[in-house]
């Protein structure tokens, strides 16, 4: 119960972070249909199929902030994919 009040103001924060040009609804309706589409699976479904309930909203919200011009896969597509970490002896600094 403390992780949902904890992430409760990013996530009204970031609810109404959208693109300039950008309607101020496309947020809080992506928001709508991701809680909507997760809570209706989670109460309906039956089986497994619930499980999958929290990546299935997420895809759906993502789809109507796409047809909304608002999702970004620039920044999915020119992230790096296969690296390495930097290497660094462990040490403790004062």
């Amino acid at each position: 119960m403390l992780v949902p009040v904890t992430v409760t103001p990013v996530l009204f924060e970031q609810m109404n972070n959208v693109p300039p040009g950008t309607s101020p609804v496309v947020g809080p309706l992506c928001a709508l249909v991701t809680l909507a589409t997760v809570a209706g699976i989670m109460l309906k479904a039956r089986g497994s199929i619930g499980l999958w309930a929290p990546v299935i909203g997420i895809v759906a919200g993502s789809l109507v902030a796409a047809a909304f011009g608002v999702y970004d896969t620039a920044r999915v597509a020119d992230a790096p994919w296969i690296g390495l970490p930097a290497a660094a002896w462990p040490a403790i600094h004062f």
